[in-house]
């Protein structure tokens, strides 16, 4: 989902900033303010994360692996990614359909034995869960067991299953004026740069 700003954008594949506004904006004595902004920004790491309306964005990995070393796999692909935790039906559809899309992948939860509670491996509350009828028989937690995005439970040591990964939208700020010149010349043909060499000479 591309950030959107002030008439600035990040090209979604690139993570660079592309201007928005008509051409005509570009040419406008006011571009020399505009490159000096700060330009805020809310987005996902790269293309491979879709964003949610939590904050959050979410990819599925498509690899098989135990349960005890997706935390670090997540983490390992792009730092301070973790395995995800679910809080709602919304969300869980989100994530069965849209993210996983359909196929069994490791959440992060478990816990240590049968009788003991279950855990969110990043903290958050136990609040929801939508665990197929039978379920749970083993003590690290799947979705997509049914048609519905059912969870169901495994050992944690078995390896079939994908993972998916959770982290942060980042918010943010650019503020490189040099890096959004450059764009913004790509679509006005060079007029920013020679504007604003202009404007100095003139001081």
């Amino acid at each position: 989902m591309p950030c959107v700003s002030s008439g600035v954008r990040n090209a979604p594949s690139s993570g660079q900033f592309v201007w928005t506004q008509p051409l005509a904006m570009v040419s406008s004595p006011h571009v020399v303010l505009l490159l000096s902004a700060i330009v805020a920004c809310s987005c996902c790491p790269s293309d491979d994360w879709i964003p949610y309306t939590n904050g959050m964005c979410y990819r599925v990995v498509q690899i098989f692996a135990p349960w005890y070393t997706v935390d670090n796999i997540c983490d390992y692909g792009t730092p301070g990614a973790r395995s995800v935790s679910i809080h709602d039906l919304l969300q869980n559809a989100f994530l069965a359909e849209t993210v996983a899309n359909g196929t069994a992948a490791w959440l992060g939860l478990s816990r240590l034995a049968a009788t003991s509670p279950w855990r969110w491996s990043d903290g958050s509350q136990y609040d929801f869960d939508n665990w197929w009828d039978g379920q749970p028989l083993g003590d690290c937690a799947f979705i997509n067991y049914g048609k519905e995005g059912e969870w169901a439970a495994m050992d944690c040591d078995f390896s079939s299953a994908w993972f998916l990964c959770q982290i942060e939208e980042h918010h943010g700020t650019v503020d490189d004026a040099a890096s959004v010149r450059r764009q913004m010349d790509q679509l006005s043909g060079g007029q920013t740069t020679r504007k604003s060499q202009t404007t100095k000479s003139r001081n």
